[in-house]
């Protein structure tokens, strides 16, 4: 009787034992699963912020403003913002669209814009010397250069604000400082001293430079 007692004692033991074990084993086991199911929801959250971050940078880098100069054959030549997703066709809206003497037919206007550009507008005429660094065109026209009569240079002590503007880069900004230049210093002596005008540096100088003279 004893003996039969003892062994039942150590069975009930064991499957107490078992059944603490088993108990940890779930335990550890659903402790591990809840973890993992946490991490991919934070992995999955991550990968949400990450993409919504980089979508809010793209449409600040689109929106962001910028500043364009334009000039030439528009109603209102001028300094205008717009963002950096707006067109040529945009900035031209923004100046009132084409005067009637544009020559629009050249112009590539889904051409993307850029901050501090200076954009002229071709008038109809104007030479195809002066569309060589012009960046809003169709097609390139320097190509053509050379094979015609090679046009008249224009005089920078006698041009008037028009013909400044038909050379390349030269807005009506830069084409008022050249006049009061001659208005307060006297005629220029030489192509080189056009660099003296506010806003004419090396740059636009090589642009001109074999477009322009003086007597």
């Amino acid at each position: 009787m004893i003996k039969i007692y003892a062994k039942e004692r150590q069975f009930y033991t064991k499957r107490r034992l078992f059944s603490f074990f088993l108990l940890i084993a779930v335990t550890i086991a659903g402790f591990y699963y809840t973890k993992k199911q946490e991490k991919g929801e934070f992995t999955f959250g991550v990968q949400q912020d990450t993409k919504e971050s980089l979508d809010n940078l793209l449409k600040d880098e689109i929106e962001e403003k910028i500043s364009v100069e334009v000039s030439g054959a528009v109603l209102y030549p001028g300094v205008y913002e717009l963002t950096k997703r707006n067109t040529l066709a945009d900035a031209i809206q923004k100046a009132g669209g084409f005067a009637l003497e544009a020559d629009e037919s050249k112009l590539n206007l889904a051409d993307s814009i850029f901050h501090g550009e200076c954009i002229y507008i071709p008038f109809q005429g104007d030479t195809k010397e002066s569309y060589v660094s012009y960046s809003h065109l169709l097609y390139d026209f320097s190509a053509e250069v050379g094979k015609t009569e090679s046009p008249k240079k224009i005089n920078i002590n006698q041009a008037n604000k028009r013909e400044l503007q038909s050379l390349p880069f030269i807005g009506e900004k830069i084409a008022e400082n050249i006049i009061r230049y001659r208005q307060e210093y006297g005629d220029f002596q030489s192509i080189e001293e056009i660099k003296n005008v506010p806003k004419i540096g090396d740059k636009i100088f090589e642009a001109i430079q074999n477009d322009i003279e003086v007597p």
